[in-house]
């Protein structure tokens, strides 16, 4: 009997963390530097809106490269992620209040999951910059709205080199079915399925091998699933 194939290495899944993460943030509308004005048109304070999967994170963690390579808007930048645990979440609310200055711009992840009092309490005490995520909108002026659209996860593929691959195609319309457009969601689908098959991952090129694909995605990522090749949040 024909042994049986070894599933491809994580390294080699064409939908490994360390390919997704390098993907550049695509807007809907203008581009870095239009968009970064209208950031300073806002004082640097300003929400990043969107429902989960749909690219939060991933923008507020690559507007903060951004930002640091404006040192004379903003010369001292800093990143918070809320968990969901309200005892850290209280105590890191505690620090944050009264450590602000005018210099610096607070980067702040999961900023819905802060009681109403806590959110308010942060605005308050944020003397400079404040960019927060946020699932809908709130107090601060909302600078960019994120969502999920096919357009997007064709741009994926795309720079992941994938979008000449018609099982891959496939495969990425069907995860993106049954994770309800959650991008990040419907990556970790798919790294799990690839990283599943035997076959040889990605080539010296850095495109696809051939590879025995299923033929269908049948169930979406559960709850628990965390770490594995996708967006990084949002």
């Amino acid at each position: 009997m024909k042994p049986r194939a070894s599933p491809i290495p994580a390294r080699l899944n064409p939908f490994a963390a360390h390919r997704v993460e390098r993907i550049p943030y695509r807007f809907a509308e203008g581009d870095w530097s239009s968009n970064l004005a209208r950031l300073a048109q806002l004082g640097f304070r300003a929400a990043i809106v969107g429902p989960h999967g749909t690219g939060k994170t991933t923008l507020l963690e690559q507007l903060s490269v951004r930002l640091r390579e404006m040192p004379a808007a903003r010369p001292d930048v800093r990143y918070l992620f809320f968990g969901r645990e309200p005892a850290l979440i209280a105590a890191q609310v505690g620090e944050l209040c009264p450590r602000t200055s005018r210099d610096q711009c607070w980067l702040l992840d999961g900023f819905e999951r802060l009681e109403s009092r806590q959110r308010l309490k942060v605005i308050r005490a944020a003397q400079g910059g404040l960019v927060v995520t946020s699932h809908r909108p709130g107090r601060l002026t909302t600078w960019i709205r994120t969502q999920s659209s096919r357009t997007t996860l064709d741009y994926l593929l795309a720079q992941l080199a994938l979008e000449a691959n018609p099982t891959l195609r496939r495969l990425a319309d069907e995860a993106y079915v049954a994770t309800q457009g959650n991008l990040r969601d419907a990556l970790r689908l798919l790294f799990d399925r690839a990283g599943e098959l035997p076959g040889q991952g990605l080539g010296p090129s850095g495109r696809i091998s051939s590879l025995a694909l299923p033929s269908a995605l049948s169930s979406a990522v559960p709850a628990n699933q965390a770490g594995i090749g996708c967006l990084p949040g949002g």
